[in-house]
């Protein structure tokens, strides 16, 4: 018997694509590896959010609601409108290691390498097992994931970003876990990223609807039931946000969508699409990427030209990604006007988002049209070629704080060295601390974006005094003992020989309650300056305000209970029906009769 050759070259083939992912993958990650904050859009906004963040969460609220140190110790209820699941990911890396600013980069990193593995687990279940590693490189240093970490640096729609491939992985997958898995997508997008799950949703309704027949229902099932479980947290954002500054400040100016268009022809390959005219980054060239768009091109013709077994896969995602590229352009303004909420999105661009999302598997779609012993070595080029064409949008800034006037300074990674010596500039990684975030006019947010709208005139500004007591009397017949901040509550010590009033340093908004000596007391927002007054009465002693729940948010979290139940139910259901489907098989009595 002849014996068989070695397979040493075949196992290094094989290993060749791993090796290549790696090795890029490094590379693209090295930036995260300096202590310094990079330079991004958000970069600041989401440290001071997250401060406020940890000091609520080491103040026993562990899922926070309201801050209270923001607005100059006045509060906001940014957590009930602003998705916070990515900074519960940063607050565990916090306490982990103990270190703000690495618990930052280790949640890039974390976010990272999910969404490339849900990039290669959407490719494999599609196109085959050849197809995950290139889809893997290209999420991962596509231009839009590298301009969202190191440009624009916000980490809830990184996060958003990670998890979308998952969601569009599961509608891919079989069975119970169709279901299961984009139910448990849709509804982690909606507490990771508000814009994004907003066109998320319809997106993956959409493709589920255009699937494969037998994975419709399936589908649809899932996208409905990721609505339902997360439902305690968008309905009630969308319902209140009428109590917000939110509409005026985060759709018109500046982030007024129709401003913020690209050019149609700007969309084609090696054309810039867009450049940043704001941020530490200005001017850099952006688009789509040509290894996404070409492939995309590539699978949509290919596909229609041979018509292989997967070419209903590659037709539906390539024409799903072409078409969130044209919807960045101004030739699809008219739809933007007729579609509800599109203002919220603010920046067509984000497109690109949905757009990089669905091209990526189509690479590894492209590579494994190519014979089975060459693919490996075509996967392992493709992944060097994402690195080469990633080089302009990895020339990283961080930030340095100037010392008289309080502006982050970006700072090329090549100069950070001389900025360290230089007595003009402060480590952005140090400059946020509670103290400050609590002393200075800080929202987190464009504007006045999460202030009550009962707020028409702010307590203090940049120059004014922040309040040094959480209450102080109204009224010569109320007297303040004694007063502090609480997470999330004010309470206060009171001596009352008249009625009167209590002013607490935190804004009113729907959900706050106050009692005094455990005895529920009436409140209302002071007229222009929004704070919450307390009708005490006499013989009070121990005042209490404390943020708690609307009813709309309690009868949602009721309906997301159920609908997690159901889930499971559904989930347990399906394994039980499979199980009996495989005892049937298995039982020869159930066997037709040879006649």
């Amino acid at each position: 018997m002849a014996e068989s050759p070695p397979a040493s070259g075949s196992r290094r083939r094989r290993l060749l694509p791993w090796v290549a992912l790696a090795a890029v993958l490094v590379a693209a990650w090295l930036p995260l590896a300096v202590p310094e904050v990079i330079a991004g859009h958000s970069a600041m906004s989401d440290r001071i959010r997250s401060e406020a963040i940890h000091a609520a969460v080491a103040g026993g609220d562990l899922l926070p609601a309201w801050l209270p140190d923001l607005y100059d110790r006045h509060g906001t209820p940014l957590p009930s409108f602003y998705s916070p699941l990515s900074y519960g990911v940063v607050e565990l890396f916090r306490g982990l290691t103990g270190r703000p600013e690495l618990a930052y980069k280790l949640t890039y990193l974390f976010f990272w390498i999910v969404g490339a593995g849900g990039a290669a687990q959407a490719a494999r279940l599609r196109f085959g097992a050849g197809a995950g590693i290139p889809a893997a490189a290209a999420f991962a240093l596509a231009p839009y994931t590298l301009v969202d970490a190191y440009v624009r640096c916000g980490i809830a729609e990184f996060g958003a970003l990670a998890l979308l491939p998952w969601t569009l992985a599961a509608l891919a997958s079989t069975g119970a876990a169709a279901r299961t898995g984009t139910a448990l997508g849709v509804a982690a997008l909606v507490l990771t990223h508000n814009i994004t799950s907003l066109i998320a949703a319809p997106v993956c309704a959409l493709l589920a609807l255009l699937g494969p027949r037998g994975a419709r229902r399936r589908g649809l099932e899932g996208v409905a039931l990721g609505l339902a479980l997360s439902v305690f947290y968008w309905l009630p954002a969308l319902v209140e946000k009428s109590w917000l500054w939110s509409e005026s400040n985060l759709t018109k100016g500046f982030f007024d969508y129709q401003r913020h268009f690209v050019a149609a022809l700007d969309l084609l390959p090696w054309r810039t699409s867009l450049q940043f005219t704001i941020g530490p980054s200005s001017g850099l060239p952006f688009r789509l990427g040509e290894l996404l768009l070409l492939s995309t091109v590539g699978a949509l013709a290919v596909a229609i030209w041979r018509r292989p077994r997967a070419c209903g896969h590659a037709v539906l995602l390539a024409t799903a990604s072409l078409s969130a590229l044209l919807l960045t352009s101004e030739l699809s303004e008219p739809l933007w006007r007729l579609l509800p909420l599109a203002r919220f999105v603010q920046f067509p661009f984000r497109l690109f988002l949905f757009a990089t999302v669905l091209a990526a598997p189509l690479v590894g779609w492209v590579v494994v049209q190519a014979p089975a012993r060459w693919r490996p070595l075509f996967a392992a080029l493709v992944t060097a070629l994402a690195l080469l064409l990633a080089q302009p949008w990895l020339e990283v800034r961080y930030f340095f704080i100037d010392r008289t006037t309080g502006l982050p300074i970006p700072v090329l990674a090549g100069e950070i060295e001389q900025a360290r010596r230089d007595p003009r500039f402060h480590p952005a990684a140090q400059w946020v601390t509670l103290d400050r975030v609590r002393s200075e006019h800080w929202s987190s947010s464009p504007g006045e974006a999460f202030l009550p709208r009962t707020v028409t005139q702010l307590p203090s500004g940049p120059t004014g005094e922040v309040p040094t007591v959480a209450a102080e009397a109204l009224g010569k017949g109320v007297r303040v003992l004694a007063s502090a901040w609480g997470y999330p509550e004010v309470r206060a010590e009171i001596a009352v020989e008249e009625a009167g009033e209590v002013a607490l340093h935190q804004f009113w908004f729907p959900g706050w309650r106050a009692t005094a000596d455990g005895a529920m007391r009436d409140i209302r927002a002071e007229p222009g300056r929004g704070r919450i007054l307390v009708a005490v009465r006499p013989g009070d002693r121990q005042l209490r305000a404390r943020f708690g729940p609307t009813p709309l948010r309690r009868a949602t979290a009721a309906i997301s209970v159920i609908s997690a139940l159901a889930l499971v139910g559904l989930a347990l259901l399906g394994r039980l029906s499979r199980r009996r489907s495989g005892a049937e098989r298995n039982d020869p009595d159930s066997l037709p009769s040879a006649s």
